[in-house]
Parts: C-alpha cells; sequence; structure tokens
C-alpha cells in the first residue's frame, strides 16, 4: 500500500517514458518512494469512478476537460453497474479465485469493447444518453 496515490488526466497520452519521469519528480517532491501514480486515462471504470467520487482535485489545467471526463466516467460506472455486480458476486463464488478474477477482467474487457462500438456507430445516442444521464454537465447550446 503506498503513502500517497496521485491519479492524473492527460489532455493529450505521453509515452511511457514521460510517465515514469512523472512518478519520480513526485516521488522527488513529496520525499519517499511510496507513491501509485495512476493514469486515470487508463484506468479501469472502477478505479476511475473511485477517483471522480472520492478523490481530491488538487490542480487543473482545463476544468472542462475534467468537468468532460467526469461526465463520461460516471456515465461509463451507470452502464457497467448491474454487470460489475454480477462479475463480483461470480468472483466470490468461484473456489478458485484466480480462475474467478481472469474471468471478470476478460469479460470486462469484452464489455468495454461493445460499449465502445456502440459509441462510434451511435455518438448521437451516446451524446443524447450523457444529456439526460447528467444534465448539469451537458453543454448549453448557444
Amino acid at each position: 500500500m503506498s503513502d500517497y496515490d496521485i491519479a492524473v488526466l492527460f489532455v493529450e497520452m505521453p509515452g511511457r517514458d514521460r510517465i515514469c519521469e512523472l512518478s519520480h519528480k513526485m516521488s522527488a517532491l513529496l520525499m519517499t518512494d511510496r507513491i501509485d501514480l495512476v493514469v486515470l486515462n487508463q484506468a479501469p471504470i472502477e478505479l476511475r469512478y473511485a477517483v471522480v467520487a472520492g478523490g481530491k482535485c488538487i490542480y487543473e489545467t482545463d476544468l472542462s476537460l475534467r468537468v468532460e471526463f467526469e461526465a463520461q466516467t460516471l456515465s461509463l460506472y451507470g452502464d457497467y453497474l448491474s454487470i460489475l455486480r454480477k462479475q463480483r458476486q461470480d468472483i466470490l463464488m468461484e473456489k478458485q479465485n484466480d480462475t474467478g478474477i481472469q474471468r471478470y477482467r476478460k469479460a470486462l474487457g469484452q464489455t468495454e469493447r461493445l460499449l465502445e462500438e456502440i459509441r462510434a456507430v451511435h455518438p448521437e445516442v451516446y451524446r443524447e444518453h450523457c444529456m439526460r444521464s447528467f444534465p448539469r454537465f451537458a453543454k448549453k447550446e448557444e
């Protein structure tokens, strides 16, 4: 377990070297090697939701990017919630936990791919869903 859990959201995804460099700089600034740097752009939906729901924003450069990310995360989490609950229940019922975790990861990956395909084919439906589900995040048309 780390002393610090730091989540970052990038406008443009940097390479692995840049992420490692950032992690190293944060370790130096905090004077500890006990940090976890979480790249929200690549994080699983459950972790993204945990950050949005319970995390504290300590620095931002683009308010609209953060709000859009939060809205998307809440929407995805809502889409996945029943699936996640079922998968967790299945894992708890598994006699061999390793098998259950692998099945969970595989099923979640398949679900994520399917939802992304739906969003790619019907972006207007996705946008309408977001506006209905999270009206405070919807951009007002001028």
